[in-house]
């Protein structure tokens, strides 16, 4: 039992013996066939990492797509939201001012019926001024485009401010030129007109900035109607023979001029003192000797630094098609006074009768000699009136009368008066000289041609005593002579 014992002991001890060094030491190719692998596992490990630097862009790269990709997104969701904002306020602006339109031609329709009815029983209606300004603001509203904002510099400090500005609307048509007419008779004029100085359109509006402003921009808006043309697009509003239609009827227009002439003409019906050289100051140019340079009419509405009456009325005879280049028609010499249209010769005489009718009823030197140097000097100006404003010009409606000198006669004399020249040879010094780079006819020439053309048809100067037909000009010393 014993020699078992010893004997399953030292078996149990070799088990757990190490190897001798013959079995545990490797050969000489297995020792090398383990270097190559080590090698070549070494080896797959550094190809299969990049270099830090390459890490480093790759990065950048995916960083800088991702932003761009962000970018467009913004950018296309900005755009979307700002599409839909302008449409959006389009359609709003739109579906108001319809709205509004709608109401203001109710409201001066109602206005009309009841100073009629009023009118049939001799009563007169003068509307208060809350409900006339609350209709106005409505109707300049609807007349005017949206308010828009501009940043300018205050002159006074010097400091960057936001103003707000609104231009007439370009797509005015008859109807909306019938509504500020009848507005104009049924609640300007009245208002106007009154002697009440609670009632009087002209007092409340001239005690703020606001109301005169108020008041100018009506002002402004009535003689842009005067030359307003339809917009051209639609079948309705095709070009007639070349000439773009007026959107103010002549009627319509009567109202308008009777207006003008109550704010500055003190006679039988006109506005208080005050309103009067308010509106004079504004219509009326200043002694200033200047005569400012034309403007094109029909296409885009006027400034409210536009409001001289003998600018506009000078600026629209000269180019009363809108555009500037054409003063002398290109077929003048084959279709004579055929070369401007009836439209514009009949919308002209208006104008320039208009005028004449302030010129006289104001009786001022200065403003009957202007008559001469703003009118006379037009190319073809006895083409751009009617024959019958011709005819009451140079007095053929008082040959019978001898009496006073007609009103040709007086515009000369005024000039010779106002300007202090003895005969009109040296006038070419002070007419105006803004048509010299446009038009082949220059002032001094179209002033001689319309001086002969009058002067033909005038009665009481019609022989050569008076007038040197074969020379240059009319001799304003024996003129003034003649008739005093």
């Amino acid at each position: 039992m014993k020699l078992k014992e010893e004997e399953r002991k030292q078996n149990v001890k070799k088990d757990f013996m190490p190897a001798s060094s013959s079995e545990v030491k490797p050969t000489t190719l297995e020792i090398s066939s383990t270097s190559e692998n080590s090698s070549l596992q070494s080896k797959s490990v550094k190809s299969a990492d990049p270099p830090k630097s390459s890490r480093k862009s790759d990065a950048v790269k995916k960083a800088l797509e991702e932003r761009r990709i962000r970018s467009v997104e913004k950018m296309t969701v900005l755009s979307a939201t700002t599409i839909q904002a302008a449409y959006r306020a389009h359609t709003s602006n739109k579906r108001l001012v319809k709205e509004q339109k709608d109401l203001l031609e109710k409201r001066v329709k109602d206005l009309s019926t009841l100073s009629q009815l009023l009118a049939k029983q001799n009563k007169s209606y003068c509307p208060p001024p809350s409900l006339v300004n609350l209709m106005l603001n409505q109707m300049l509203f609807v007349m005017h485009s949206t308010s828009r904002f501009q940043i300018v510099k205050n002159d006074m400090n010097g400091l960057l401010e936001k103003r707000f500005f609104s231009k007439i609307s370009n797509s005015l048509g008859r109807a909306e030129c019938q509504t500020v007419a009848r507005f104009v008779e049924y609640a300007i004029l009245p208002g106007l007109l009154t002697d009440d100085n609670h009632l009087n359109l002209g007092s409340v509006w001239l005690e703020s900035e606001h109301g005169q402003l108020t008041f100018l921009r009506l002002i402004r808006l009535c003689v842009h109607l005067a030359t307003a043309r339809k917009k051209v697009g639609s079948k309705r509003n095709q070009v007639q023979h070349g000439v773009i239609p007026f959107i103010g009827s002549e009627e319509d227009l009567k109202v308008v001029y009777k207006m003008i002439e109550i704010l500055v003409v003190n006679g039988k019906e006109c506005a208080k003192c005050e309103v009067v050289k308010f509106c004079q100051h504004q219509l009326l140019s200043s002694k200033s000797g200047v005569i400012q340079q034309p403007f094109l009419l029909g296409k885009k509405p006027i400034q409210l630094e536009n409001l001289d009456l003998f600018q506009f009325v000078r600026s629209f005879l000269l180019f009363p098609s809108g555009k500037k280049v054409i003063v002398v028609p290109p077929n003048a010499a084959q279709e004579r006074s055929e070369c401007i249209s009836t439209a514009d010769r009949f919308r002209g005489d208006g104008l320039f009768s208009l005028v004449t009718r302030i010129v006289e009823l104001k009786n001022d030197l200065y403003l009957t000699s202007k008559v001469l140097s703003e009118f006379f000097t037009v190319p073809l100006f006895t083409w751009r009136i009617e024959q019958k404003t011709i005819d009451v010009l140079v007095g053929k409606d008082r040959v019978q009368e001898n009496i006073h000198a007609p009103p040709f006669i007086s515009f000369v004399t005024a000039y010779v008066k106002c300007h202090q020249v003895d005969d009109l040879n040296d006038i070419q010094k002070i007419l105006p000289s803004h048509l010299l780079a446009i038009c082949p006819a220059p002032s001094v020439l179209s002033l001689c041609a319309n001086m002969v053309q009058l002067g033909l048809s005038c009665p009481m100067v019609s022989n050569k005593i008076m007038i040197d037909f074969n020379g240059e000009c009319m001799n304003g010393a024996n003129v003034d002579s003649s008739f005093d």
